[in-house]
């Protein structure tokens, strides 16, 4: 599988994400991705081939082992990881688009077009940790109704061709155990942190139109002074105006009239 175009788009999501993102990026990365490649394939690599039914009825054992997994576990895996990084990826893409329009309006000056290419943004990216969640939630609602949270070492197998029930047994019970419970709790882990991350960017953006609003109330508060202040003087202007034009009609007495 080709893991590194899935590292890529990760650390591009991260540069784009809040503390909470770039945590949810590192359990991506070092806790599952790794995990899987490292560990998972040495311990699903003989899954099939060690899977022994008591029978040597045609397609049987086929069957049952298509009954017991009808998608291995790490190919499960494999395909969550992809599907949860895709909303990233987009966001990546579009994100990269925008800072180069947001760019080009800034040399510009077109401050409205500049707050609209933020305002997009800001709400892709709410949108991509939303879908990344619901991602997450039906992988993990997958994974629990179709592997629970055990893997026992017997599987009863009535599953047709077999003409009657079929004991299997499968290989490393124990260490596939603990990697499916292990995988369950990253999943959770990661569920948690997508839920506060879309808090966090709620947040942020309800903390920017709060500043906003209190910005522009600001500015017309302070225009206001200014309009009456240039009243104010206007009239003190007209006042001293009139004054003088009455002092000018009154008539002018001679101190040497009687």
């Amino acid at each position: 599988m080709g893991w590194h175009l899935v590292e890529r788009v990760v650390d591009s999501v991260s540069a784009y994400a809040t503390l909470t993102g770039r945590l949810w990026t590192t359990v991506l990365f070092l806790l599952r991705i790794v995990v899987i490649t490292s560990i998972g394939e040495h311990v699903y690599g003989d899954e099939q081939s060690a899977f022994d039914c008591n029978t040597k009825e045609t397609g049987c054992p086929n069957a049952c082992y298509s009954a017991f997994a009808p998608i291995s576990q790490i190919r499960f895996w494999g395909a969550q990881i992809i599907c949860v990084a895709t909303p990233g990826a987009f966001f990546v893409v579009y994100s990269i688009q925008s800072k180069n329009k947001l760019s080009k309006c800034v040399s510009h000056a077109h401050p409205a077009k500049a707050e609209e290419e933020q305002l997009s943004i800001c709400i892709l990216s709410q949108a991509q940790a939303v879908a990344r969640l619901l991602l997450e939630c039906c992988f993990f609602y997958g994974q629990m109704l179709l592997y629970g949270t055990e893997v026992n070492m017997l599987y009863i197998c009535e599953q047709s061709p077999c003409p009657l029930p079929t004991q299997c047994w499968v290989s490393r019970p124990m260490e596939k155990t603990i990697f499916l419970r292990f995988m369950t709790i990253m999943n959770a882990f990661s569920i948690l942190l997508s839920m506060i991350e879309i808090l966090q960017l709620m947040s942020r953006r309800a903390r920017k139109m709060i500043l906003k609003h209190r910005i522009k109330k600001l500015q017309n508060a302070q225009s206001f002074d200014d309009l009456s202040t240039s009243s104010a003087s206007s009239s003190e202007i007209h006042e001293k105006y009139a004054i003088s034009e009455n002092e000018f009609k009154k008539p002018i007495r001679n101190k040497f009239y009687v």
